[in-house]
């Protein structure tokens, strides 16, 4: 509290340039006196007819440490009550008018956000604050009709806030604008010119390295090399390394926010925090290593196996009967102690079998005709999110969450393959190496996305190729090897 007062003082002589400055250095004084005295239990009364006093004292001055201090306030555990919140809805309508007069819209957002968390706070709720966000967003958007991208962002918050109230007429309208200027937005290319003559090279290198991993192997040595081989895939060091290696040269590049689009052009992922920053560049140098190289050597060993006769349809589904988890039979508990059998292989091997009558069909017309692989990739793919959820189940890591319907009732939803990937018991589970496979496979934005982007029928054709059908049979060897059955004679580990 003494920093409290020494500050208090330099703030009552400066300028008003000059009161920003020492208004943080009180309000960063005042919240660590407040949080000490929770710890020690003493004088919280104190502090808090202090933080009070202090945000009415920024509140017009230096209004945004007085919002740093409601929104210290508003955090879970800091032991405000109803009444401490007093007048604090008042105080944020007042300067969002007073923003939004002097045509600051975006400030005049960030005070209705806050107002609007307050208002829950006080248990005297109303649609007007998210109604007013989103006309202000609204605004923008008209604002920027000149800058299609900022516009569409501005569209699409507008859209969101008014779905929050449920202003059906306002959605629509929107929607149909959403549209217009998500096909107005021109999205520039960037061409890197490739050496054919490297090319050539690498694609050798892979066919000789390919034929040399076939040559002396049985067929199980060859299923047992696609489960395990740690130079089929990028590993998370090798690509980290990368990674760090290039942000240390230009980090000024990594301090960018980043958007995905999907196909469509919605954005589907942002990257604005260090660690989504850092995820973003780990997945996107992992895409370029994995076509670069990876992806051409997968297609080699698959073709050179399977020319060679050591990998088919009855080799493989042989192994994955005898080796992997959801070949046997698996013993499942239910909540109400009920027990029943199950063995998944059915669910797969139609898939598979689809997969190498296709394969033979592309050899025995020496490729001149592609393979189809809609069917077989469409199963596999969802498929694998099924064996994900059974794996999870037998190693005991829940697999539902609860929420509440519209009527404010407790339903229990199975999770999606998204949410049991980033669970945090998944990382204990699988290998490191692994687990940024699945992901990038089958949930990323940044990577393939095969799992949203098949469910929701966003793969052109051409993409059914057999790059894709190559890493999805990886995955579905790759997941057999961590086996947690409850009816396993011997304890197998990864």
């Amino acid at each position: 509290m003494e920093l409290v007062s020494l500050y208090e003082k330099e703030y009552e002589t400066r300028e008003k340039k000059e009161k920003y400055i020492f208004a943080q250095e009180i309000s960063e004084a005042i919240i660590n006196a407040y949080s000490i005295a929770l710890q020690i239990n003493d004088n919280v009364q104190q502090l808090k007819s202090e933080l009070r006093r202090l945000i009415q004292k920024f509140s017009f001055e230096t209004p945004f440490c007085a919002v740093n201090l409601i929104q210290f306030m508003l955090k879970p555990k800091k032991r405000f009550t109803k009444k401490d919140f007093d007048g604090l809805d008042e105080f944020c309508r007042q300067h969002a008018e007073s923003y939004e007069n002097a045509n600051d819209r975006r400030t005049a957002i960030e005070f209705l956000e806050l107002g609007d968390k307050v208002a829950w706070k006080l248990n005297n709720h109303s649609d007007d604050w998210r109604r007013r966000i989103a006309e202000h967003y609204e605004k923008l958007m008209e604002q920027c009709e000149k800058s299609p991208v900022a516009a569409f962002e501005y569209c699409m918050e507008a859209i969101g806030n008014y779905q929050k109230i449920q202003c059906n007429k306002k959605v629509k309208e929107l929607e149909q604008r959403y549209s217009e200027l998500r096909d107005s937005v021109e999205m520039t290319t960037l061409e890197v010119p490739i050496n054919a003559a490297e090319v050539a090279e690498i694609v050798k290198a892979c066919e000789e390295y390919a034929k040399g991993v076939v040559r002396h192997s049985t067929s199980d040595d060859i299923i047992r090399y696609l489960i395990s081989g740690k130079d089929l895939l990028p590993t998370y060091q090798q690509v980290k390394s990368t990674v760090k290696e290039h942000m240390n040269k230009s980090p000024t590049a990594h301090f960018i926010s980043k958007v995905i689009l999907d196909a469509e052009g919605n954005p589907a992922q942002h990257f604005s925090s260090n660690k989504e920053r850092e995820n973003f560049e780990i997945l996107r140098d992992y895409r370029l290593q994995l076509d670069l190289c990876y992806r051409r050597f997968i297609r080699e060993v698959f073709f050179e196996a399977i020319l060679k006769n050591k990998l088919n349809f009855i080799t493989l589904t042989r192994f994955i009967t005898e080796h992997c988890w959801y070949g046997k039979d698996v013993l499942y508990q239910l909540p109400n102690n009920q027990t029943f059998w199950l063995n998944t292989m059915g669910l797969i091997t139609l898939a598979l079998q689809e997969y190498f009558r296709q394969m033979e069909f592309f050899f025995a017309n020496e490729g001149a005709h592609p393979p189809n692989f809609v069917l077989s990739l469409d199963s596999l793919t969802l498929k694998i999110e099924g064996l994900f959820r059974q794996l999870c189940r037998l190693a005991g890591i829940s697999t539902s969450r609860q929420r509440t319907d519209r009527a404010k009732r407790n339903i229990v939803r199975e999770k999606d393959i998204a949410a049991l990937l980033n669970d945090d018991a998944i990382k204990k589970l699988f290998d490191e190496d692994d687990l940024l496979f699945f992901k990038f496979l089958l949930i990323e934005q940044t990577g393939f996305c095969l799992r949203h982007r098949i469910a929701h029928s966003l793969i052109p054709p051409k993409e059914y190729h057999m790059d894709y059908m190559h890493l999805v049979i990886l995955a579905l060897l790759r997941l057999g090897k961590y086996d947690f059955t409850q009816n396993s004679d011997t304890t197998s580990d990864k």
